[in-house]
């Protein structure tokens, strides 16, 4: 008898999916072995008194937001968990999870510590281990790592006791927010914790280890930086079969491919989309009795591209009163790498108009600059983690793509988030419905690029012209691709042959004539 379908279990992945690890977690697994090698060495040195026990060892994950940085360090973590679960005789590791990067001090690092012990303590069966963790956190108990660093405060009289064989991960998620004044904490971590076996792991933007390098840690050791890389299609299809897999699903290898080749298409190698279309297939799932093969997939796929553009309404922060603001200065970036001046001028561009400019003062919208848009996701440097640090472009096609709608009529944006029901209240008569945004894109090329079948046929029946061009020279049809839906339809619109109007027969006179020049 098949296992019972966890649709608990599913409902909480729905509900609780953010910066939370989930147990279909794929990729990563060569950042995940270099931490497990790099315990293993602070291990061995703790054992043997090695002075400097984790010096220079800090490691750097970076990327732009949602690439997957919190959900690597919720993965380092749960690693570690499973350790300590563990009966086994051997090294454990004890993961303190840092969020609050804002407020860094060496007090706050000594309560997370201690908090992290009293959250593992009930956690560990095996006594000899529990004995252990309890005299560590003993010897934490009137103890701040303030002042541990030298230069950074005068030392206490002693410091915490870590037992041989126990290691310490310290994670540190948005690093770019740590303050220049709590400085001397990570040079503390980086320079060896003082002697104490704590491996630190920042992870941020990819502007992280030029932050770092401001700090005075500057000198990180060879393949200690990380930038993640988007996930591959592989990766993408064995995350949707584990994904099957674990909620006990039912479905058939055919069925959990084609779903798979789905999601590849919808997602951009983008962690956060791959996570936002399980949540998709997840809602329909739950209605169903968790029956993959009963799952209507154009459904899932509205619920997706819904789900997606709340996602990106996000980015737009305080400006989702007027995303178009944004949306101009994405355009003039435009679909290439550009330096930070050329990003700069181009924000600067856009800025100056007057509509602008009383816009952002009257609604009192924070300052926008290269750093709102580098923090919100639309650059990044490229390609991504990698090149010169003044090379930057959008990370996610999609994320600019809809961005740029948002300077064309409402029309554009209710057609890339597949809205029919909007569309419909749009096109009325004195609509345009070729109008055009600062891509020179029409709804139609949206409808296309996104394989809307539904709404190509609408827009086409409702006297879309698929002959118009937009600024990079493109069709609507050539946003399309064979394969997909709207191919087909596209192709035959944009193809059909022009009936030509013939001489009129009844002027005898222009037809005689025309006949004579011939």
């Amino acid at each position: 008898m098949p296992d019972a379908f966890k649709a608990k279990e599913l409902d909480q992945f729905i509900n609780s999916r953010d910066r939370v690890i989930n147990p279909f977690f794929v990729g990563r697994e060569v950042y995940q072995k270099k931490i497990d090698k790099l315990n293993q060495t602070i291990v061995q040195r703790h054992e043997e008194n090695v002075s400097g026990v984790a010096n220079g060892m800090t490691q750097v994950i970076y990327g732009a937001p949602g690439i997957g940085k919190s959900s690597l360090l919720e993965k380092i973590r749960q690693n570690c968990i499973d350790q300590l679960n563990n009966k086994e005789r051997g090294p454990k590791t004890i993961p303190v999870m840092v969020n609050d990067s804002a407020n860094l001090s060496f007090e706050y690092l000594t309560t997370s510590i201690r908090k992290a012990n009293n959250q593992f303590i009930p956690l560990l069966s095996f006594a000899y281990y529990k004995h252990r963790f309890l005299t560590f956190l003993q010897s934490l108990g009137n103890i701040s790592f303030g002042g541990i660093g030298v230069g950074v405060r005068s030392k206490p009289i002693t410091k915490p006791i870590i037992p041989k064989g126990i290691t310490i991960i310290l994670m540190l998620d948005e690093i770019q927010s740590v303050p220049k004044d709590a400085a001397g904490v990570l040079q503390w971590l980086h320079t060896g914790s003082d002697n104490l076996p704590i491996l630190p792991i920042m992870a941020g933007l990819s502007t992280s280890p030029g932050i770092l390098s401001e700090y005075k840690i500057s000198r990180l050791a060879r393949d200690s930086d990380h930038p993640l890389p988007l996930l591959t299609s592989d990766e993408i299809k064995e995350s949707f079969t584990k994904f099957v897999n674990y909620f006990n699903i039912t479905s058939t290898p055919k069925v959990t491919n084609e779903w798979s080749e789905r999601i590849v298409d919808w997602t951009d190698g983008w962690p956060k989309h791959v996570e936002n279309a399980q949540a998709a297939v997840s809602e329909l799932l739950l209605d169903i009795g968790g029956d993959l093969t009963k799952v209507d997939s154009q459904m899932v796929k509205l619920r997706a591209a819904e789900i997606c553009c709340q996602y990106y309404n996000q980015r737009f922060g305080r400006y989702d009163q007027n995303p178009k603001i944004i949306g101009e200065i994405m355009a003039q970036i435009g679909l290439t790498e550009r330096s930070w001046n050329e990003i700069a001028s181009a924000i600067k561009s856009v800025l100056k108009k007057t509509t602008w400019v009383d816009s952002i003062t009257s609604n009192q919208f924070p300052k926008l600059n290269f750093d709102y848009l580098l923090r919100r996701g639309f650059i990044d440097k490229y390609p991504l983690g990698k090149g010169s640090s003044s090379s930057f472009k959008c990370p996610i096609p999609s994320l600019q793509s809809y961005a740029v709608a948002q300077t064309g009529t409402p029309l554009h944006v209710y057609v890339y988030e597949g809205n029919l029901t909007k569309i419909m209240d749009a096109l009325r008569p004195s609509s345009n419905i070729n109008t055009v945004d600062d891509w020179s894109r029409t709804p139609l090329h949206l409808s296309v690029q996104n394989d809307w079948v539904e709404i190509t046929q609408l827009l086409l029946n409702k006297g879309a012209d698929p002959q118009k061009r937009d600024l990079h020279n493109r069709l609507p049809f050539e946003m399309s691709k064979k394969g997909r839906e709207t191919y087909d339809m596209i192709y035959q619109a944009t193809h059909a042959p022009t009936t030509q109007k013939l001489p009129d027969l009844n002027d005898g006179d222009d037809y005689e004539q025309s006949n004579k020049e011939d």
